[in-house]
């Protein structure tokens, strides 16, 4: 697991913050409470081909939620899947993660079958579950923190032919992903979170654009967040952003300032050596069209082919 992925997790295994993505991007109202979720072991472990093959994957978070439907109890199990980069294969990725959660749950009551000394019948024996009992749905909402726009699969129709699926689509199930792309939601939406997954998810939204980074040194919403959401930030947008804590708290309004410093030295620093190449080119092309030198001769003293000088010569003649 990448620097990335590992922070991601870190920021969104929080109960509110959980809760809140799936209420917002996803149920579209305040159906889970954070103090009702549950965790659960984020590996899961399947054996397939008679136990000669194990598989064994690792969801990013997944927790039992209680949720309360007019009088009564419903328990789901939701998962949630950060991506820091676009995949071509998610709907099979979370096809497999999904059916492993299922046949957890199975396995934990074949356990409990087996240990509470009650009667079954063959058919429950054989198949691991009692006739009445039933199972925790599983639903799963793929986070994706690119900056680039989802033109990749969203369901298992997307990955089969169309040819295919024209003759035989009806025989297929098909498997859609629950998709929240930053590329996709609206600023509205999220300065609307209450947790720092809004500000997280704005900031990654905008990490390739210059003139919004800027904007954010100046926004008040960014000089008081924790250490791990800058930590999360500098490692999603591959920048060391240098903040000092303050009562386990940071203001990254500066962190992004001393960003912007370092950059305009890194770039006027380039840009001085450039100039003094430039100027050598210049002087060379002009001793060239006086026959001071040959072509060859301030090709090397340039550090180039003749070809390429030859270029830059054409570039500088006037």
């Amino acid at each position: 697991m990448g620097k990335k992925d590992i922070h991601t997790k870190l920021l969104t295994r929080n109960n509110d913050v959980f809760a809140e993505l799936f209420n917002t991007f996803l149920f579209n109202e305040d159906i889970v409470d954070p103090k009702r979720l549950k965790e659960k072991d984020t590996a899961e472990i399947a054996a397939i081909l008679n136990k000669m093959h194990v598989i064994q994957k690792y969801r990013d978070v997944i927790r039992y939620a209680e949720i309360k439907n007019d009088d009564h109890l419903t328990y789901l199990l939701l998962g949630l899947e950060n991506q820091t980069h676009i995949s071509t294969v998610m709907p099979v990725r979370v096809m497999l993660y999904d059916a492993l959660s299922y046949s957890d749950q199975i396995s934990g009551y074949r356990k409990k079958m087996r240990e509470d000394g009650k009667t079954y019948t063959g058919i429950e024996w054989l198949s691991g579950l009692p006739q009445e009992q039933k199972i925790a749905p599983v639903i799963t909402l793929v986070l994706c923190w690119s900056p680039d726009q989802w033109n990749s699969p969203k369901c298992l129709y997307d990955i089969i032919d169309r040819p295919t699926l024209n003759r035989f689509g009806k025989y297929i199930n098909d498997y859609k992903l629950n998709l929240v792309s930053v590329y996709d939601v609206s600023d509205e939406t999220l300065r609307s979170l209450k947790t720092e997954i809004g500000l997280a998810l704005e900031f990654s939204k905008y990490s390739k654009n210059k003139e919004k980074i800027i904007e954010f040194a100046n926004d008040d919403r960014f000089r008081k967040v924790s250490k791990e959401f800058v930590e999360t930030i500098s490692v999603m947008t591959d920048t060391k952003i240098k903040v000092n804590e303050d009562g386990g708290y940071v203001n990254m309004c500066e962190g992004i300032r001393l960003l912007q410093e370092e950059a305009k030295i890194q770039g006027i620093a380039e840009g001085k050596t450039e100039g003094i190449a430039e100027g050598k080119i210049i002087i060379l092309n002009e001793m060239v069209r006086d026959g001071d030198i040959s072509e060859r001769r301030a090709a090397e003293k340039a550090n180039m082919s003749e070809e390429e000088f030859r270029k830059q010569y054409m570039n500088y003649s006037f």
